[in-house]
């Protein structure tokens, strides 16, 4: 049974460091393609500075974007008026550059553009393509004889100095760079180009030899002390800002997960070992009274333990292997849908920290041995052979179980006076239980609770199969074209389009006495009022949410007068995780003003597509009147407006790929998502969770019953001498199974009184490091409760069960010598 222990120990250690560090470097390899790989960015530095990064010994790879200067690529514009043209030196690859159409410039006559200029409607180079040629007045930006950098806004009264005519041929187009390396704050495009010297202000981006040390290692080096880390990456080798919660999340459930695995191993092995001394402490007494020193007997103990850890190590290692590599292989489809477009795939990834588990192991077995081997030496030879000091009774001990023998319980009365002849063994029996029902119910009780948290999410989302996202300065023919060619395609079942527009000093407030308290308390009122979102239906969807609710569609669908209506529901997640929905207008306040325009009515059902969101909508004829003619005016500078198509098809790969290809075609600027996908791509990922957390809680679970069993039985067949005197004055096999049952009964109960409260502890416990970083709510673990405590007694009569056929079946006269040399 010790090897036992110490194989199930080693397997366990093994699979969740295995599995952990194998996924830290799939997702490590996802978000380097995804983001790139670099560690660090230090912006706008010298030439200077950049060759003092070079020659650091810390630093392994670095890749350089000089910046080159600006043109002006739409001198009506003041929010983005720039073309700024960066030279990438690509040879290592840190940053990411997504190439959509064409390839990477070869020269410094070479340009790739940003996608975001070739679909802008304010770029005076709107449909551009591939092979075009353009003449710029390239020079850097200045205001107030100060140099101004990509990172700064425009400044009104800014000029360009140091120009001169470039001429540069378009060779691709690519998504816009990273925002570390290009500011949101530059006022106009990005564009491409090779080998150029720039104006002597560069980007440098950096990997370093060993980025487990990055923040001592930035902290300590002045050339990188002003870098911007690459957050996303490095928080995939354990390295996190200072005070983040995410930080205290992963460290508070690493440390749970530790101080159960610890727990149940060192519980397992050290009972292990206590009950195999225990049924050779005659033997090390004969062994003492023929001469064995105390020394000789300890190292015995202590040789036994490394001889099985020696055996059961290198077992649980290869099993451990072997488990978590079938999982993860078996699970290879469902991590390939998460790491779609990257090429990167999950494999077992063999750690350097699984020697740090093996000497844990050994360290942990040896450990488990002290106490044991300790107990061996001190008692003396006579005691040993006599073994009596096995059983220690005490005043209350003889009292035990006379209430129960006066009410004629004779087999419940021996049963409490056997659970006191040996405390010491009864409570450690006791404690295995309590320990093997609080590990299960807390581990159980967290999975459930992720689980059903992102069941929720995937539910309140929105319930279209693919959306298209469209941004644009006007509702554009472009967008009328391409939503009247696809919402009546024959595989759409159901497909609306929703608009919103951000025009300057154009809001909707609503007066706070119009506002229900609910709302009014958990939203920040500004001067008394608040402004709602307002968004525009096509008009046929905005006709059936009108019939849904029972409204009259013409009178809210009234193009020159129009009339909103609200979703009045608006759902809010408290600080103790509780999801409360509340009402945001009063429902006896319609019709209400909002600004300019009039609320008339709530609607209980929201459109198909939506969100738990509160929001007022108008058919998009309405749009007109809602914010005046510049709605529909090319390129005004204050306008900015978004479209979502949202369509339910019964082949989303097929719509989602006609639908990105017409985009790009067209050279709007927009994007398309396949929900269906992702929420599929989420439901595996959670079912993968599920697998990899359900197999630690059995092989918890395994510890701890191989623990319950191996007390219980181990504990019943060391008083076979007990029995066998019992059975010589009368007691027959059938009163020895009562009086067992009723030991059973008195364990299971004192182990599941005290170990379902403290389990329900740890569980809210854990819930709250959680709850740190993620919104949810506390689930009582009422299932794992009863699985629980039907598991525990099933455990504990099967283990009785067994211990009592061992006796039953030896000879009376045998037991009663208790012979175990």
């Amino acid at each position: 049974m010790t090897i036992i222990g110490i194989v199930l120990s080693m397997t366990l250690f093994t699979a969740v460091l295995e599995g952990a560090w194998s996924g830290l470097v799939f997702m490590r390899d996802i978000e380097s393609h995804l983001s790139g790989e670099y560690h660090g960015l230090l912006q706008n530095v010298s030439p200077e500075t950049v060759s003092k990064v070079r020659k650091l010994d810390s630093v392994q790879k670095t890749e350089e974007f000089r910046e080159v200067g600006f043109a002006k690529v739409n001198k009506d514009s003041k929010s983005d008026p720039y073309l700024c043209i960066l030279s990438a030196d690509r040879k290592n690859g840190l940053m990411p550059v997504s190439v959509i159409s064409g390839r990477m410039p070869k020269n410094n006559r070479e340009l790739l553009v940003s996608s975001n200029m070739a679909n802008s409607s304010n770029s005076e180079y709107r449909k551009i393509r591939v092979g075009d040629t353009i003449k710029l007045t390239v020079g850097t930006r200045s205001f107030k004889r100060k140099q101004l950098l990509n990172s700064d806004s425009y400044q009104k009264g800014e000029k360009l100095n140091n120009t001169d005519q470039r001429t540069y041929t378009v060779v691709g187009i690519c998504q816009r760079p990273s925002d570390d390396l290009v500011s949101l704050n530059l006022p106009g495009f990005v564009a491409l180009t090779t080998d150029d010297k720039g104006d002597g202000v560069t980007n440098i981006a950096f990997t370093l030899k060993n980025p487990y040390l990055y923040n001592h290692t930035v902290k300590n080096t002045p050339e990188l002390s002003n870098a911007v880390s690459h957050t996303y990456l490095l928080k995939f080798y354990g390295i996190f800002s200072e005070g983040s919660s995410l930080k205290t999340v992963i460290d508070g459930l690493v440390l749970v997960l530790i101080v159960m695995i610890l727990f149940g191993s060192v519980s397992l092995i050290y009972n292990s070992f206590a009950i195999s001394v225990n049924e050779r402490i005659r033997q090390y007494g004969m062994l003492r009274s023929l001469g064995a020193t105390k020394k000789q007997i300890r190292s015995s103990v202590y040789y036994e333990a490394m001889i099985l850890s020696a055996i059961g190590i290198p077992i649980g290692l290869l099993i451990g292997c072997a488990g978590i590599g079938i999982t993860l292989y078996a699970l290879s489809p469902t991590f390939d849908m998460y790491a779609k477009g990257t090429g990167c795939h999950i494999h077992l990834v063999l750690s350097p920290v699984i020697i740090a588990a093996i000497l844990l192991c050994l360290i942990m077995a040896l450990l488990s041995a002290v106490k044991p081997a300790n107990r061996a030496v001190r008692i003396s030879p006579i005691d040993a052979v006599r073994q009596s000091g096995e059983v220690s009774i005490d005043k209350s001990g003889r009292k035990a179980g006379e209430k129960a023998l006066r009410r004629g319980h004779f087999y419940s009365a021996m049963a409490k006076k056997n659970y006191c002849r040996n405390r010491k063994r009864s409570r450690s029996t006791v404690f295995s239980i309590f320990l093997s029902v609080v590990l299960f119910i807390s581990a159980s009780s967290f999975v459930e609770g992720i689980s059903k948290e992102v069941d929720n999410s995937i539910a309140q989302g929105t319930s279209a199969d693919v959306i298209a996202q469209l941004y644009s300065k006007q509702y554009s023919e472009e967008i009328n074209r391409l939503w009247d060619q696809y919402k009546s395609e024959e595989q759409v079942s159901e497909a609306s389009m929703y608009m919103e527009a951000d025009v300057a000093e154009k809001v909707f407030p609503v007066k706070q006495a119009y506002l229900t308290d609910e709302f009014i308390e958990n939203t920040y009122i500004d001067n008394g009022q608040v402004n709602l979102n307002i968004g525009f239906l096509d008009d046929d969807t905005f006709k059936k949410l009108c019939q849904e609710n029972g409204l009259s569609a013409k009178k809210y669908m009234d193009a020159e007068k129009p009339v909103g209506i609200i979703y009045n529901q608006q759902r809010y997640v408290d600080g103790s995780g509780k999801s409360i929905r509340f009402k945001v207008i009063k429902q006896n306040a319609f019709p209400v003003k909002a600004g300019s325009v009039t609320i008339g009515s709530e609607i209980k059902e929201k459109p198909w597509f939506e969100t738990d969101v509160s929001r007022v909508y108008f058919p998009i004829s309405a749009m007109k009147a809602v914010y005046g003619e510049d709605i529909m005016s090319s390129g005004k500078q204050d306008i900015d407006m978004s479209c979502q198509m949202y369509f339910k098809t019964g082949d989303h790969e097929r719509m989602t790929s006609e639908l990105d290809d017409q985009i790009k075609s067209e050279n709007l600027n927009g994007d398309v998502i396949d929900q269906a996908e992702s929420s599929m791509s989420m439901r595996m990922m959670v079912f993968a969770a599920r697998v990899f957390i359900y197999g630690f809680i059995i092989l918890i679970s395994l510890i701890a019953a191989a623990n319950v069993f191996n007390i219980i039985s181990t504990g019943v067949i060391l008083r076979k001498r007990e029995f066998a005197m019992l059975r010589s004055v009368g007691m027959s096999r059938r009163g020895l199974r009562k009086m067992l049952k009723a030991e059973s009964l008195q364990y299971g109960t004192k182990a599941l009184v005290i170990g379902i409260p403290v389990a329900i502890l740890i569980s809210f416990a854990i819930w709250r490091i959680v709850s740190v970083n993620i919104e949810s709510a506390f689930y009582l673990p009422v299932v794992p409760i009863v699985i629980a405590i039907a598991v525990v007694f099933a455990v504990i009569f099967i283990s009785m069960h067994f211990a009592e056929k061992r006796i039953s079946a030896a000879n009376l006269i045998d037991a009663l010598k208790d012979e175990n040399i």
